[in-house]
C-alpha cells in the first residue's frame, strides 16, 4: 500500500493513495514521487506512473510508460537498455528530471519526467572493479551526480 497524508499532517490517519485499482506492486523495488504523481520501479526495469486521483470525485490512475528514445536515428522509438535498471530519483528544478540506475553497466540514465524521454547517459570513464554499483545521487542545482561501486563513492560534474 501507499499512504498519503493531508498538507503533512502526521498526527491525522492517512489514506490510501490508490482507489479502486491498484497496480501490481510485489515486484517493486524503488519508488520516487514528484507533486503527488508515483514513480514506481519494477524488478525487471520497467515503470508505472501514477497519477493521484481528486478526491472522491477522480480515482487516482496508473500506466505502464515505455522509455522512449530520442537520439538521432531511434526518435520515438522504445529505449531498449542491456540490463534492468535499480534504483529511481526525481530531482526538482531547475531541471526537473527521471534519474535510473542501470547496475550491470554503472550507467546512470537521465529521463525527462512525464513522457520518460531518454535525455542522456552518464557512464563512467573506466568500469569500475572496486564491486557492485549500489547508489546514486543527482545535485541538480550544482550539478554534480555520484556514484556508489563498493565502499568507494565516485562524482561528476554535469555537462
Amino acid at each position: 500500500a501507499v499512504w498519503k497524508y493531508r498538507n503533512s499532517e502526521l498526527t491525522e490517519q492517512p489514506s490510501l493513495y490508490f482507489d479502486q485499482e491498484i497496480p501490481f506492486m510485489s515486484d517493486v523495488i524503488d519508488l520516487a514521487a514528484n507533486n503527488g504523481e508515483l514513480y514506481l520501479l519494477h524488478s525487471d526495469g520497467h515503470m508505472t506512473l501514477c497519477i493521484p486521483g481528486v478526491s472522491d470525485v477522480v480515482p487516482a490512475r496508473c500506466t505502464d510508460p515505455k522509455y522512449v528514445d530520442s537520439r538521432l536515428g531511434r526518435e520515438n522509438t522504445p529505449l531498449i537498455s542491456s540490463s534492468a535498471f535499480i534504483q529511481v530519483l526525481v530531482t526538482e528544478p531547475p531541471d526537473p528530471s527521471l534519474y535510473l540506475l542501470q547496475a550491470g553497466s554503472q550507467a546512470i540514465y537521465h529521463f525527462s519526467l512525464r513522457n520518460l524521454v531518454f535525455q542522456r547517459q552518464y557512464l563512467p570513464l573506466d568500469i569500475q572493479t572496486a564491486g557492485d554499483v549500489t547508489a546514486f545521487a543527482v545535485n541538480p542545482v550544482r550539478r554534480y551526480i555520484f556514484l556508489a561501486i563498493g565502499s568507494q563513492v565516485f562524482y561528476a560534474l554535469l555537462p
